[in-house]
C-alpha cells in the first residue's frame, strides 16, 4: 500500500533496530528476547515510540520546509530576473537610441 511505501522510505526498520540494545550478529534481538510481556510493552511504548515520533517529526519538518524553500527560491529567481531584465532593457534602449542619434 502507499502507506507502507511512504513509511519504508523513512527507514523505520533501521530506526527501530537502532533502539534495540545489545545483541550479536548471530542473535541480534537476544537482549530483548528475555523481556517479559510488561518489559517488552514498556520498551516498545517508550523507546520505540519515541524514536518513531522523532523520525516522523523530522520528516514532516523537512516536508513542510520544502515548499517554503522552493517558494523562496522562486521569488529570488523572479527578483533576479526582474533586475537582469531591467538592466538589459536599459542597455538595449541606450544602444537603440544611441544608434538612431548617430
Amino acid at each position: 500500500s502507499r502507506k507502507v511505501q511512504a513509511l519504508a522510505g523513512l527507514n523505520f526498520v533501521r530506526a527501530v533496530a537502532e533502539c534495540v540494545p545489545g545483541g550479536s550478529p548471530g542473535a541480534p534481538l537476544e537482549d530483548i528476547a528475555g523481556f517479559d510481556s510488561e518489559e517488552l510493552t514498556s520498551f516498545c511504548g517508550w523507546r520505540v515510540a519515541e524514536t518513531s515520533a522523532d523520525l516522523l517529526k523530522t520528516h514532516f519538518e523537512k516536508e513542510s520546509r520544502a515548499p517554503m524553500d522552493m517558494l523562496a527560491l522562486l521569488e529570488n529567481c523572479e527578483n533576479n530576473w526582474d533586475a537582469k531584465f531591467a538592466q538589459h532593457e536599459a542597455v538595449l534602449t541606450q544602444v537603440h537610441y544611441g544608434k538612431m542619434a548617430d
